[in-house]
């Protein structure tokens, strides 16, 4: 029995089945977490702002190297993670999440970045926050029915 509920359990990744509207399967993304003290949370946002705008600018839309999505969110550093009334540390994390069609888009984004004008300052900020570096993750689940482009 327990073979055949592993048999069954396989076969419904092997058909995709928790993908969306949007797959993303086999996708590659970046995906960087980054916890700021509260000094430089304001510059942060200045800084992915204008990396948003160079992002827009500069990347495949289509295409082997096609960015699918990019996102930068952020959230107040809690003492407990998971109970959103739990004590606020002070920091704020950010997370940008990159999804690219596969490793080709992530390496021509690195490619690029020494175009980005803000890149030297954008790495001097991320030298001095607590992160967390995914640079070529590989989806196997994806759960996506919209997007849209969206500034703060």
């Amino acid at each position: 029995m327990k073979k055949l509920i592993s048999f069954f359990v396989s076969l419904l990744f092997a058909l995709n089945v928790f993908s969306g509207e949007h797959d993303t399967i086999d996708h590659h993304a970046l995906t960087f977490t980054m916890v700021v003290p509260p000094e430089l949370v304001e510059e942060g946002y200045q800084l992915w702002m204008s990396h948003a705008k160079w992002m827009k600018s500069t990347h495949f839309k289509s295409g082997p190297k096609a960015l699918h999505y990019y996102e930068v969110s952020t959230m107040d550093e809690l003492s407990d993670p998971l109970d959103f009334n739990s004590k606020k540390t002070g920091n704020v994390i950010f997370v940008l999440h990159e999804v690219y069609k596969n490793v080709d888009g992530i390496q021509d984004h690195f490619n690029r970045t020494p175009e980005f004008k803000d890149w030297p300052k954008l790495e001097a900020w991320m030298n001095k926050v607590k992160m967390q570096k995914v640079a070529n993750g590989t989806i196997f689940n994806s759960l996506t029915w919209g997007s849209g482009v969206q500034g703060k």
